[in-house]
């Protein structure tokens, strides 16, 4: 998606890129936050599975228009209680991942 959709981001929007998968940025006009978000929670987690979780939690922090509790409630509410301890894990990593890219 980033190679097919990356130039036509307007400048003043945001991408969020999982460099896991994605080497060059270069192609964007938009703001880019570049995250190994696949690595990083198999690192953490031990799995890829909830790294989409991951990279809302990244959304949350970046676009800060909503309290990260509500994500964490719509997780409880959508993910099966087997798996919900380590997606709520994930979205709290991504919005810490998040945060620390914001103070490079």
């Amino acid at each position: 998606a980033f190679d097919k959709y990356a130039a036509s981001v307007k400048p003043d929007g945001i991408i969020l890129a999982d460099t896991t998968y994605i080497k060059d940025l270069s192609a964007a006009k938009a703001k880019v936050y570049g995250c190994p978000i696949t690595e990083l929670t198999i690192k953490e987690f031990g799995k890829a599975i909830c790294a989409n979780v991951a990279a809302v939690g990244m959304l949350a922090y970046l676009f800060d228009m909503i309290d990260l509790g509500v994500f964490e409630e719509a997780v409880n509410a959508r993910v099966p209680a087997a798996f919900r301890e380590m997606n709520i894990g994930a979205l709290r990593a991504g919005y810490r991942w998040a945060k620390e890219l914001d103070q490079d």
